[in-house]
């Protein structure tokens, strides 16, 4: 019994050991560029050992932002990487990220712009009442949410909506027992697959599960949104 728990000590010992030395520290990146924003942002950062403590970002990073007719390299800002220049995304754009560091395998990555949508209903600053609903004009390979506001407000927290096999998604006021009268605004965003892949089931991240990128942990997706303020009454 002896030999047999002294056998143990050691495969344990070499397993500690080894689990050490195989740790390397990886970047991990985030970003989700807006669509009709003219000013892109990335967060840079890395992976820590228990028993080291974590930092604001990775200062030393090379951050590349390039697509069909233009490549940016971002410049650092207050803790993350910010676009040098103005950066128009149109719908269906390819957009590349590559991230690099000192000591750190690069990180690459691609996402691309959800395809725009429509509201077709009600119109801005309508008056609706509670039997109507919000219709958006979808693009079936995006995936949507929804945020509602009361005087600026949330009212209700990002939902996630499917197009039906119309393309349309149709919200009832009515389905929401909480609403009263009052003014309202609706948020409507659409995001990629990256994103999409990248939340868990509660809507938010634990991080550990990379989407659109290779050579480290994070996301690099893309949003689409619009808004409609309304008075129901």
């Amino acid at each position: 019994m002896k030999k047999l728990l002294l056998v143990l000590a050691l495969f344990t010992a070499g397993c500690e050991h080894s689990a050490v030395e195989n740790y390397n520290n990886v970047l991990n990146v985030f970003s989700v560029l807006k669509q009709g924003k003219s000013i892109q942002i990335v967060r840079v950062d890395r992976t820590y050992k228990l028993t080291e403590q974590s930092q604001k970002c990775i200062e030393n990073a090379m951050v590349i932002l390039s697509g069909n007719s233009f490549t940016d390299t971002l410049s650092l800002s207050d803790s993350l990487y910010v676009s040098t220049d103005s950066i128009v995304l149109n719908p269906m754009d390819t957009i590349n990220i590559c991230v690099k560091a000192n000591g750190f395998d690069n990180i690459s990555g691609t996402t691309i712009i959800p395809d725009s949508f429509i509201i077709l209903h009600p119109a801005n600053n309508d008056t609706v009442t509670r039997w109507d609903s919000v219709v958006v004009k979808t693009n079936l390979n995006d995936f949507y949410f929804f945020t509602v506001y009361k005087e600026d407000s949330i009212f209700i927290p990002q939902i996630s909506v499917s197009p039906g096999p119309d393309s349309l998604i149709k919200l009832r006021f009515a389905i929401v027992d909480t609403l009263d009268s009052g003014n309202y605004r609706i948020k409507i965003k659409a995001y990629d697959e990256n994103y999409f892949k990248y939340l868990p089931p509660g809507m938010s991240s634990s991080g550990y599960n990379p989407s659109g990128l290779s050579g480290g942990f994070g996301v690099f997706g893309s949003v689409s949104t619009k808004e409609i303020h309304l008075y129901l009454k």
